[in-house]
């Protein structure tokens, strides 16, 4: 009896001890499951908290790179926006020196990118900087661009002193460039020959500007150089404008070893067919300049410009408009169509003439209209809306 109240007792402390040991062993798993899950509550927070931190680009990035192309609407991305080969092909050129605009080189009668696909550029020119500088905005040039539908402005500063050049217009050249690289457009710089006719007669000037500004735009894809815009008077193409245009050209190409060069052509930039029959040579990247009204210039000047491309001259239309040649007088819409249905068939530049409200038949804007961006259609010319739908249009 004694024996078996012994091993009762043993067995019920046994049993005892075991349970204890199971007790203790279920509250700490309770315990390690608590701490894990309070753990995963919290390092979800914080993943949570990190995302909402993001700004809504970041957010846009990390999603983009997980999506196809396809997904994102062509609209969302403008036709300037760089390429990654673009970048870093011109990484001596910061950032807002290019813009992700092509390079432009000449080949044959064409510009041309460096894939070499044929580049039209189609914009409108200022009138003459010192008269009408409103016009020289990043307002007036985003109109331009976005509601126009122009990618290239052409900024005339006129070189006769008696006609308004002063050296303080140089800075508003500069502006111009800045404000056209931003907005992912090309420009022209224009040495605007006109009552001066000879352009030898203020070359050292002309040598003295082009200078400055090669230095300066050296690196810069969107500037083109206009040395001469309407020789004029008793002067010819061999004996004046070409030696003239050599010397700038020398200038331009010390800084400057390959930006596009235009080059004015006799009477008042018409005679390109003259120009095709003694080229300027030694020098790559020039065009030539033709100029038309459309009211005055017909058939005779379109078989002009056809005999210069026919012998292989690239030519670069960077004046006309539809009215008579004086600025004035009637539009010539049938006219002005042919111009333009030619321009189109030997893929030619343009650029219309001009921005600004001076009361002539050649202006762009309505000399009522004292805005300098936003124009609506009926705060234009007849000349101006006939313009800008072709500027639409292509």
């Amino acid at each position: 009896m004694q024996i078996g109240a012994v091993l009762a007792l043993s067995l019920i402390i046994i049993v005892g001890i075991i349970l204890l040991v199971s007790c203790s062993e279920n509250s700490s798993k309770e315990d390690k499951e608590t701490t894990w899950n309070e753990e995963q509550s919290s390092t979800t927070k914080e993943v949570k908290e990190t995302t909402d931190g993001l700004t809504s680009a970041e957010v846009d990035t990390t999603t983009e790179t997980t999506q196809p192309e396809t997904t994102v609407p062509e609209t969302t991305i403008p036709q300037t926006t760089p390429q990654p080969e673009e970048t870093t092909t011109r990484a001596n050129n910061s950032s807002s020196n290019n813009s992700g605009i092509k390079k432009l080189h000449v080949s044959g009668i064409h510009l041309v990118d460096d894939a070499g696909n044929v580049v039209v550029l189609n914009g409108v020119s200022t009138h003459g900087i010192a008269w009408f500088p409103q016009y020289v905005s990043k307002e007036t040039f985003a109109t331009v661009k976005d509601s126009f539908g122009g990618n290239v402005i052409r900024i005339a500063m006129y070189s006769d002193p008696n006609a308004g050049y002063n050296q303080s217009l140089h800075a508003k050249v500069e502006e111009a460039v800045s404000y056209a690289t931003e907005l992912g457009m090309y420009i022209i710089i224009d040495w605007h020959i006109l009552s001066d006719g000879n352009p030898n007669t203020y070359k050292n000037e002309a040598i003295a500007f082009f200078d400055k500004m090669s230095a300066k735009y050296k690196d810069y894809n969107n500037v083109l150089y206009e040395i001469c815009n309407e020789p004029n008077g008793n002067i010819s193409w061999s004996n004046d404008v070409k030696p003239y245009a050599i010397d700038v050209i020398k200038t331009i190409r010390a800084n400057d070893p390959d930006g596009v060069i235009l080059v004015g052509t006799t009477t008042w930039s018409q005679d390109v067919d003259i120009a095709a029959n003694d080229p300027i040579t030694g020098f790559s990247n020039i065009m030539y300049t033709l100029h038309f009204y459309a009211a005055t210039h017909k058939d005779w000047n379109r078989q002009k410009l056809v005999d210069a491309l026919n012998k292989g001259l690239p030519v670069f239309v960077s004046e006309f408009s539809i009215c008579d040649a004086s600025g004035n007088g009637w539009n010539d819409v049938n006219s002005g169509n042919t111009w333009m249905a030619l321009l189109d068939q030997y893929q030619i530049s343009f650029v219309g003439w001009s921005l600004s409200n001076k009361a002539e038949a050649a202006s762009i804007i309505s000399s009522s209209c004292n805005k300098i961006s936003g124009f609506s259609d009926n705060e234009l010319t007849e000349s101006g809306a006939w313009l800008v739908n072709q500027l639409r249009r292509h």
